[in-house]
C-alpha cells in the first residue's frame, strides 16, 4: 500500500458523514469510543456540506506546515485513515485528489473526492 505523502488535504477539511448534532449526541451514548470525545473537542464544523459528508476544521491542524501538530495523539479516526485496516474500496472514504492513497485504486475507479462530484483515479 501507499505511504502518506503528507499533503494534508485529509485535514483540510475533515469529511466526516455525520454532522454536529449527530456527533455530539454519539459522543454522550458511546463512552468507550476514542473517536468521538476528540471530534467534538477538536473539530469544528463549518457548515459546508458535500455528497452527504460535513466539513469540520481540526484545531490541530496547522495550515501552514501542513501538518497535524499533535501527530503522536491522534486518535484512531486520524491514524487509520484511509483505510482503517480494511482492504483499498472496502469502505466508504473521501480521497482529496492529490492524495496519494488514490494510488491504491485501479485506474478508473471512481472515488469521492470533498469535491462536488467524485472522481476517477487517473
Amino acid at each position: 500500500m501507499t505511504e502518506c505523502s503528507a499533503c494534508g488535504d485529509c485535514c483540510d477539511p475533515v469529511w466526516y458523514p455525520w454532522g454536529p448534532a449527530d456527533v455530539r449526541q454519539l459522543a454522550e451514548r458511546l463512552v468507550d469510543s476514542p473517536d468521538l470525545p476528540f471530534i467534538t473537542e477538536h473539530w469544528r464544523a463549518t457548515g459546508e456540506q458535500r455528497n452527504g459528508m460535513h466539513a469540520y476544521e481540526c484545531d490541530f491542524f496547522d495550515a501552514e506546515s501542513r501538518l497535524c501538530t499533535a501527530h503522536d495523539l491522534r486518535p484512531p479516526i486520524c491514524r487509520g485513515y484511509p483505510w482503517y485496516s480494511h482492504e483499498p474500496g472496502s469502505r466508504l472514504v473521501v480521497l482529496p485528489l492529490q492524495c496519494a492513497f488514490r494510488a491504491d485504486y485501479p485506474p478508473g475507479t471512481v472515488v469521492p473526492t470533498g469535491e462536488e462530484e467524485p472522481q476517477p483515479v487517473a
